[in-house]
């Protein structure tokens, strides 16, 4: 059969994923006898800019091993209150905190902040690692972080053109200091959330390799004796999941 012929198929409601069980995102192809999942893997990752792996249909040969299950839908709309507060946001202000924070006005747009009048603070979207926006990262005057309400911890990415190498930070401003410096990030919403969505974010980008920033927080007592360090144990942890080659660096200041 002439490789044209080829036709892959997008999943649908009535037409799921019959390796995933799911109805979006997936694709397969009859004339190939290949399904294309994008959340259960195989020992055969699709060459292809989106991800995902490949399985035959009916013959399930491969030991797959799923992914973590997406993180449940948020109970508010993050993209129409993130447009409304955009559509309010004057581009001087974002040049005022650009200015205030040393990074460029290019990057904050780049990661799409705006000003909630509401709770008098940045805003910036979370998202999962599909891209889909479940979160509402707010920064105040302070430079104190927190979510919306309503929402839920997702990662912060730029829209840019991804880069092989995807520098993993903590926080919107760490996230527009390293776009600043010519970096792409993934920034996270604290030392020790969405590990199981940076593996997806890095998959789905095409990433090759990870640099985790740590912050460079003090050592913290245990109760046998013992110290932990919250910036790097946390990092040490992703590494150990990543599985691109990564390293971590900490910088000698504090954030």
């Amino acid at each position: 059969m002439n490789a044209t012929a080829w036709k892959w198929i997008r999943v649908s409601p009535r037409d799921k994923c019959k390796i995933c069980g799911k109805h979006d995102y997936c694709d397969y192809c009859p004339e190939l006898g290949l399904a294309l999942c994008m959340r259960v893997a195989s020992d055969r990752p699709s060459k292809n800019s989106m991800g995902g792996w490949l399985h035959r249909i009916g013959e399930r040969t491969a030991v797959v091993t799923p992914l973590p299950p997406e993180p449940p839908k948020p109970k508010i709309n993050v993209t129409e209150l993130m447009r409304d507060w955009r559509k309010r946001t004057e581009p001087d202000w974002i040049r005022a905190l650009a200015f205030e924070l040393g990074v460029t006005y290019q990057s904050l747009t780049a990661l799409g902040a705006a000003w909630c009048p509401s709770r008098k603070a940045w805003a910036f979207t979370m998202v999962n690692g599909w891209g889909e926006p479940v979160g509402i990262r707010l920064r105040d005057g302070n430079g104190s972080k927190f979510s919306y309400g309503g929402d839920h911890n997702g990662l912060l990415i730029p829209n840019m053109q991804p880069q092989s190498t995807a520098w993993i930070s903590e926080g919107p401003t760490s996230a527009a200091a390293l776009i600043t410096m010519g970096f792409f990030p993934i920034s996270r919403p604290n030392n020790s959330g969405c590990l199981d969505q940076v593996q997806i974010a890095c998959k789905r980008l095409g990433v090759q390799r990870a640099v985790i920033v740590a912050d460079n927080d003090s050592d913290k007592p245990l109760p046998n004796g013992e110290t932990f360090n919250p910036g790097v144990d946390s990092s040490l942890k992703l590494q150990g999941l990543l599985k691109i080659p990564s390293c971590i660096y900490v910088p000698p200041c504090k954030d």
